[in-house]
C-alpha cells in the first residue's frame, strides 16, 4: 500500500514500464526461438534478419545491455 501519492504514481508508471518490457522481451524471445527452430537455411536468414533488429531495439532502449544484445546476435548468426 502507497503511504504517498509520490510513491503511489511511482508504483503505477512501473508498472506501465514493466508492462512494456515484458512485451518487448516476449517478442525477442519469440524472434530467438523462430530463427532456431527454423528447417530450411531461407527460412533460417528470414527469421535472423527479423530477430537482429528485435535484438538491436532491445538493446537500443536498454531492454538488454548492449552487449548481450551483440553476443545474441553473433550466436544467432547463420553460418
Amino acid at each position: 500500500m502507497a503511504r504517498s501519492a509520490g510513491s503511489e504514481k511511482s508504483r503505477r508508471r512501473d508498472e506501465a514500464r514493466h508492462a512494456v518490457v515484458r512485451s518487448e522481451m516476449r517478442a525477442l524471445r519469440t524472434a530467438v526461438k523462430k530463427v532456431r527452430e527454423a528447417s530450411t537455411p531461407e527460412e533460417k536468414l528470414e527469421a535472423w534478419k527479423a530477430a537482429q533488429r528485435i535484438i538491436d531495439v532491445a538493446g537500443r532502449k536498454k531492454i538488454i545491455h548492449r552487449n548481450r544484445a551483440a553476443r545474441m546476435k553473433s550466436r544467432l548468426a547463420p553460418r
